[in-house]
């Protein structure tokens, strides 16, 4: 039932005895009826649109033009480490993944050189221009 979902999602225990329907203030439509099952509905097609550590992945390679294949490798080159720490960095900001979950998807690497690249991405980000608007378009483009 659409009501159920939006009562769980909004934190709405019982309508009924007359608590508030904020549904009527986040959508902005005041005392017009709300149709809660296409609500339900565009709650659900928006779960489908998270971001996955596979749409980070696929999205970086785009990005920098290299090979998913490429983020997983042990390669240790700059131009595959770089965008294999971005992206290790943006699973770890969009992601709910723990950084076990993260090394695991880039390759089963250890925990520590997840948590080893969101340090030097954010270091990165502060010093190096090209390595802020990297990060910068994949985060929109990953967010949009």
């Amino acid at each position: 039932n659409g009501e159920r979902v939006i009562d769980k999602a909004f934190g709405m225990a019982n309508r009924e005895e007359g608590i508030p329907n904020r549904t009527d203030t986040i959508f902005g439509i005041g005392s017009t009826p709300i149709d809660f099952t296409f609500v339900g509905i565009l709650m659900l097609a928006q779960q489908e649109k998270l971001v996955t550590i596979q749409n980070i992945q696929n999205s970086d390679a785009g990005y920098f033009k290299i090979r998913v294949a490429d983020l997983l490798s042990k390669s240790r080159r700059r131009s595959i480490t770089r965008p294999r720490q971005i992206a290790m960095s943006l699973a770890k900001e969009l992601t709910s993944h723990s950084l076990p979950e993260i090394g695991d998807a880039f390759g089963g690497r250890d925990h520590t050189t997840v948590l080893h690249a969101c340090r030097r991405i954010k270091a990165l980000r502060e010093t190096d221009l090209r390595v802020s608007e990297d990060y910068k378009n994949l985060l929109r483009t990953l967010t949009a």
